[in-house]
Protein backbone atom coordinates (compact mmCIF):
# COMPACT_ATOMS: atom_id res chain seq x y z
CA UNK A 1 0.00 0.00 0.00
CA UNK A 2 1.55 3.28 -0.93
CA UNK A 3 1.41 5.93 1.71
CA UNK A 4 2.79 8.98 3.03
CA UNK A 5 3.92 9.55 6.45
CA UNK A 6 7.02 9.63 8.81
CA UNK A 7 8.54 6.80 10.60
CA UNK A 8 10.80 6.74 13.54
CA UNK A 9 13.71 4.48 13.07
CA UNK A 10 14.93 3.60 16.31
CA UNK A 11 18.89 1.59 15.44
CA UNK A 12 21.27 0.71 18.13
CA UNK A 13 24.04 1.61 15.84
CA UNK A 14 23.16 4.90 14.04
CA UNK A 15 20.56 5.93 16.69
CA UNK A 16 17.05 7.41 15.83
CA UNK A 17 16.53 8.02 12.50
CA UNK A 18 13.59 10.21 10.65
CA UNK A 19 12.29 8.70 7.48
CA UNK A 20 9.87 8.76 4.83
CA UNK A 21 7.27 6.22 4.67
CA UNK A 22 7.10 4.85 0.90
CA UNK A 23 5.77 1.92 0.95
CA UNK A 24 3.97 -0.50 3.48
CA UNK A 25 2.60 -4.05 3.73
CA UNK A 26 1.96 -6.81 6.36
CA UNK A 27 5.76 -8.32 6.08
CA UNK A 28 7.51 -5.14 6.44
CA UNK A 29 8.49 -1.26 4.22
CA UNK A 30 9.99 0.47 2.24
CA UNK A 31 11.66 3.91 3.60
CA UNK A 32 13.33 6.99 2.36
CA UNK A 33 16.07 7.65 5.25
CA UNK A 34 17.26 10.54 2.89
CA UNK A 35 21.20 11.05 3.28
CA UNK A 36 21.45 8.29 6.14
CA UNK A 37 21.13 5.09 6.11
CA UNK A 38 21.09 1.57 7.53
CA UNK A 39 23.44 -1.34 7.49
CA UNK A 40 22.12 -4.79 5.82
CA UNK A 41 20.29 -7.21 8.54
CA UNK A 42 20.55 -3.94 10.83
CA UNK A 43 17.92 -4.65 14.09
CA UNK A 44 15.39 -1.38 14.29
CA UNK A 45 12.43 -0.54 16.27
CA UNK A 46 9.72 0.84 14.05
CA UNK A 47 7.02 3.69 14.94
CA UNK A 48 4.50 4.98 12.90
CA UNK A 49 1.26 5.65 12.48
CA UNK A 50 -1.40 4.82 9.64
CA UNK A 51 -4.30 6.87 9.00
CA UNK A 52 -7.91 5.34 7.53
CA UNK A 53 -10.38 8.03 7.55
CA UNK A 54 -11.23 9.26 10.80
CA UNK A 55 -9.28 6.74 12.94
CA UNK A 56 -5.01 6.47 13.29
CA UNK A 57 -3.42 3.11 14.57
CA UNK A 58 -0.26 3.75 15.86
CA UNK A 59 3.02 1.37 15.28
CA UNK A 60 6.07 0.35 17.26
CA UNK A 61 7.52 -2.86 15.19
CA UNK A 62 11.32 -4.60 15.72
CA UNK A 63 12.28 -5.13 11.83
CA UNK A 64 15.22 -5.48 10.24
CA UNK A 65 17.23 -4.39 6.99
CA UNK A 66 16.51 -6.53 4.19
CA UNK A 67 17.26 -3.70 0.75
CA UNK A 68 19.54 -0.94 0.82
CA UNK A 69 19.34 0.64 -2.12
CA UNK A 70 19.83 4.35 -3.70
CA UNK A 71 15.92 4.82 -3.08
CA UNK A 72 15.84 3.95 0.44
CA UNK A 73 15.51 0.79 2.46
CA UNK A 74 13.17 -2.47 2.37
CA UNK A 75 12.62 -3.53 6.23
CA UNK A 76 10.93 -6.57 7.45
CA UNK A 77 8.88 -6.60 10.35
CA UNK A 78 10.31 -9.66 12.64
CA UNK A 79 7.20 -8.99 15.30
CA UNK A 80 4.69 -11.77 14.31
CA UNK A 81 2.41 -11.23 17.14
CA UNK A 82 -1.20 -12.37 16.15
CA UNK A 83 -2.76 -8.96 17.49
CA UNK A 84 -0.04 -6.78 16.31
CA UNK A 85 -0.30 -8.49 12.12
CA UNK A 86 -4.65 -8.62 13.01
CA UNK A 87 -4.36 -4.44 13.53
CA UNK A 88 -2.10 -3.87 10.97
CA UNK A 89 -4.34 -5.50 8.38
CA UNK A 90 -7.04 -3.84 9.43
CA UNK A 91 -5.58 -0.41 9.21
CA UNK A 92 -4.24 -1.34 5.54
CA UNK A 93 -6.68 -3.23 4.11
CA UNK A 94 -9.86 -2.92 5.65
CA UNK A 95 -12.43 -0.23 4.60
CA UNK A 96 -13.47 2.04 7.80
CA UNK A 97 -16.70 0.83 9.61
CA UNK A 98 -16.83 -2.34 6.95
CA UNK A 99 -15.66 -4.52 10.19
CA UNK A 100 -13.64 -7.75 8.56
CA UNK A 101 -12.85 -8.10 4.97
CA UNK A 102 -15.58 -11.08 4.28
CA UNK A 103 -15.09 -11.72 0.71
CA UNK A 104 -11.18 -11.64 0.64
CA UNK A 105 -11.80 -14.13 4.35
CA UNK A 106 -13.88 -16.24 2.33
CA UNK A 107 -11.85 -16.24 -1.69
CA UNK A 108 -9.10 -17.13 0.63
CA UNK A 109 -10.73 -20.13 2.08
CA UNK A 110 -11.86 -20.86 -1.59
CA UNK A 111 -8.59 -20.83 -3.07
CA UNK A 112 -7.24 -22.88 -0.18
CA UNK A 113 -9.82 -25.97 -0.68
CA UNK A 114 -9.08 -25.54 -4.37
CA UNK A 115 -5.08 -26.14 -3.96
CA UNK A 116 -6.36 -29.19 -1.55
CA UNK A 117 -8.32 -30.62 -4.43
CA UNK A 118 -5.68 -30.03 -6.69
CA UNK A 119 -3.32 -31.96 -4.50
CA UNK A 120 -5.73 -34.67 -4.32
CA UNK A 121 -6.00 -34.95 -8.06
CA UNK A 122 -2.03 -34.83 -8.69
CA UNK A 123 -1.23 -37.23 -5.63
CA UNK A 124 -3.56 -39.93 -7.12
CA UNK A 125 -2.34 -43.39 -5.92
CA UNK A 126 0.39 -42.12 -3.26
CA UNK A 127 -2.00 -43.09 -0.21
CA UNK A 128 -4.37 -40.54 1.99
CA UNK A 129 -3.64 -36.68 1.08
CA UNK A 130 -3.78 -36.01 4.65
CA UNK A 131 -0.63 -37.84 5.37
CA UNK A 132 1.41 -35.48 3.01
CA UNK A 133 2.00 -31.47 3.50
CA UNK A 134 -0.35 -29.74 0.60
CA UNK A 135 3.37 -28.34 -0.17
CA UNK A 136 4.76 -31.71 -0.98
CA UNK A 137 1.99 -32.49 -3.29
CA UNK A 138 1.59 -29.45 -5.25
Amino acid sequence: MSVDGIVSVDCSVRGVIRAELIDVSLGGMFIDTGVRTLSMNAPVVLSFSLNRSDEVSHFRLQAMAVRIVAEGVGLMYLDHDPETIRALREALYERPGSGAPEAEIADERRHGVERRETARKEVGGLGEIGELPVSAAL
